[in-house]
């Protein structure tokens, strides 16, 4: 799609929001504005907001170390005020949505990984730390009060400390605001930095732990001991065929699991396993085995892919160094990608 298709897309989806959208928007952060038209006007926003993320992160490193060792004119502080205030409130809006659409389990119009939203949350803090120091360290050359005790900031560090302990709600008591301005700045600092870790990060990590979770399945397995006592006898019911066998107690499941998976491995279907109460037990000790379906990989099938051959003589000598063939290289290296 070119340049000019994704500007069409974009005025299109600007004109299809709602008009308190807009209005709630261009108030609180034109920013936001713009990436969410940029982002629903492509198929998949990963990529838009991976380098969105990135360039503000840069720019914000950037800006913290020029006000660190120079002095900024002070015609510029407008700008850099307006700017910090924006994303300060794109960055708390942005994830306050995305943990209400992931606690509501709607799906996400993004292919991000958890791993990559998280990475994403840790510079979104790291950008909120420096934007509220900017916006306190600037503030008080458009107010006459004086907004902190003891004193207004004389050098960007201290601002950098003083939202560096609000964001994270240690609040020393050295530096302290004492305006209704630099308060409510502060309160909704603290605020913005307990939603990305507390909320944001939280439900990132419960929704990786969830898939995980569904990877995972129960099979029953009914454990018979020997007429001597030495060894136990392991019957999965709801894989006919697929037996077990133990010369120690400890080692039953363990086996079990083992059968399991190797059974599973030949089938194409997965077998949903049965409730416990449906299983005739009688003469037998039934037991629970946890699966993990994602070290099932399935027979092997032969494929044709297509690679530029440049890449495919790369694959063959990595693989070759690695001593595998080109099939087991390319299966670990996409397992590998799924994983992460």
């Amino acid at each position: 799609m070119g340049t000019k298709e994704k500007f069409i897309l974009m005025i299109s989806t600007f004109c299809r929001m709602p008009s308190y959208k807009i209005i709630l928007l261009l108030v609180i952060s034109p920013t936001r504005l713009f990436i969410e038209c940029l982002k629903e006007s492509i198929k998949d926003g990963k990529q838009i907001l991976l380098s969105w993320n990135w360039g503000f992160f840069c720019f914000e490193i950037l800006i913290a170390i020029i006000l660190t060792l120079v002095s900024i004119s002070p015609q510029s502080g407008p700008f850099l005020l307006l700017l910090s205030f924006y994303r300060c409130n794109e960055i708390t809006y942005a994830f306050l949505r995305d943990a209400i659409h992931k606690l509501d389990q709607k799906q996400p119009n993004t292919s991000l990984s958890s791993g990559e939203r998280i990475k994403m949350a840790m510079r979104s803090y790291v950008g909120l730390l420096i934007n509220f120091a900017v916006i306190c360290y600037f503030l008080p050359q458009f107010l006459p009060q004086c907004l902190y005790k003891p004193q207004n900031f004389k050098d960007f560090v201290d601002a950098l400390y003083f939202s560096g302990i609000t964001l994270t709600t240690l609040g020393y008591g050295d530096i302290s605001p004492i305006h209704i301005s630099s308060k409510l700045l502060s309160l909704y600092e603290a605020l913005s930095g307990l939603l990305l870790v507390v909320v944001a990060l939280a439900v990132y990590l419960s929704s990786y732990t969830q898939k995980n979770t569904e990877l995972k399945i129960q099979y029953p397995v009914l454990i018979e001991k020997d007429s001597q006592g030495t060894a136990w006898g392991i019957i999965v019911p709801d894989l006919p065929g697929c037996f077990s066998a133990a010369d120690k107690e400890a080692d039953i499941l363990d086996n079990a699991r083992e059968a399991i998976l190797l059974h599973l491995e030949a089938l194409e279907d997965i077998p949903q396993p049965s409730s416990l109460e449906s299983i005739d037990s009688a003469g037998f000790t039934i037991g629970l085995v946890d699966v993990d379906l994602s070290q099932i990989h399935g027979a092997a099938k032969r494929i044709n892919i297509t690679i530029p051959a440049g890449v495919l003589a790369r694959i063959d000598a990595a693989a070759n160094a690695a001593g595998m063939n080109r099939s087991a290289f390319l299966t670990e290296a996409a397992i590998k990608k799924m994983s992460s």
